[in-house]
């Protein structure tokens, strides 16, 4: 008798081993799928945008007006020319 609940419970705990396995390896794909998706798509600076870049997303958020975006984002390209 202690032989069958010893066989079921290693079936058991390989079943559970398995299918731990096929999760790890699931989750592993999905991390190298969205690490290649994230280079290629030029986000590997960690977040990091020009003050050009910054400039045009608050103009395009409407935080900024027209005339204040040209005048500051000439005043950034004089800048960076330096």
């Amino acid at each position: 008798m202690m032989d069958d609940w010893d066989y079921g419970h290693v079936h058991g705990g390989g079943a559970f081993m398995g299918i731990t396995a096929v999760i790890i390896f699931v989750l592993l794909g999905v991390l190298v799928l969205w690490s290649i998706r994230t280079l290629r798509d030029g986000q590997s600076h960690h977040g990091k945008e020009s003050a050009i870049d910054i400039l045009d997303h608050r103009f395009a958020r409407g935080e900024i007006a027209h005339d204040d975006y040209v005048r500051d984002r000439e005043a950034l390209r004089n800048a960076l020319k330096k």
